[in-house]
């Protein structure tokens, strides 16, 4: 498998996993829209990221170990986008 096409399925895979869960447990098409594509986007970045430097480099090739990975991307890429969401986090304070 190429290369290009290994990271684009690295980024593809994860990103389709959060919409579908945020489709399934949203009971609102707007919150699925709101909280499945930038979650999914970041969540897709910054596992592909992840993967690639670390897990392909220096664990191998582990199933379990790229389903926790994930897990955990997943778990901080929501809360980080519910604390924007909330105003808890505003770039107004960064500058």
């Amino acid at each position: 498998m190429s290369k290009t096409l290994r990271i684009g399925l690295t980024f593809i895979i994860p990103a389709i996993i959060v919409f579908l869960f945020w489709a399934i447990a949203a009971s609102n098409f707007f919150v699925m829209i709101g909280m499945g594509i930038p979650s999914g986007i970041g969540t897709g970045i910054l596992f592909s990221m992840i993967d690639y430097y670390f897990i392909d480099k220096c664990i191998g090739n582990k199933f379990l170990m790229r389903f926790f990975v994930f897990l955990g991307v997943f778990v901080l890429v929501t809360i980080i986008h519910l604390l924007l969401e909330d105003g808890e986090i505003s770039f107004e304070n960064l500058f």
